[in-house]
């Protein structure tokens, strides 16, 4: 699969609604093998997945997905490939769920790569939940780090993890 590959695909499971808990401090969970390190929050439950899912992170209904994708075609390079990588990336999503309402697609740069953040709304396992997607790209390999939460608690959740967590992500370089 090409760029879309963690977005809309396959998600973590959604639990029933329930609050998430605010995180007692971050620690450090290294993944060696996908050239993957992150701050995650103390107290949320974590479940290491087989690949392409590298973790899944949640607490109440907040989740955050990990995963990591080998890419056998060229990764999108300069404004005009990441621009129509981004939309490539949006007709994807919503091919796959019709009422997926994307709030905003941006290119950005995180642990020095380039990638594409999506941030939308949609239905997860029929729970409306707010979902922000980034793809981000290094090396022969797609990293996409999927945070989502219902729409009334998605803003602390970001504030309090979502946010400290993608800026904690290092990619170590592939090949």
């Amino acid at each position: 699969m090409t760029i879309v590959a963690g977005c809309g695909y396959s998600r973590a499971p959604a639990p029933p609604l329930r609050n998430p808990a605010p995180p007692q401090g971050f620690h450090t969970l290294s993944f060696p093998a996908d050239g993957l390190t992150l701050q995650a929050p103390q107290g949320w439950t974590r479940i290491d997945e087989q690949a392409p899912l590298v973790t899944t992170l949640s607490s109440g209904d907040a989740v955050v997905a990990v995963w990591r994708y080998a890419r056998d075609l060229p990764l999108p390079r300069g404004r005009a490939e990441m621009t129509a990588a981004t939309q490539a990336l949006i007709s994807a999503v919503r091919s796959r769920q019709a009422g997926v309402r994307v709030v905003r697609a941006r290119i950005v740069h995180l642990s020095g790569v380039r990638g594409i953040e999506l941030n939308a709304v949609e239905r997860i396992r029929g729970q409306l939940r707010r979902v922000r997607s980034t793809h981000l790209y290094s090396g022969r390999m797609e990293i996409v780090l999927e945070e989502y939460a219902p729409l009334g608690v998605f803003h602390s959740v970001d504030h309090s993890v979502f946010s400290p967590l993608r800026r904690s992500l290092q990619i170590k370089a592939s090949s």
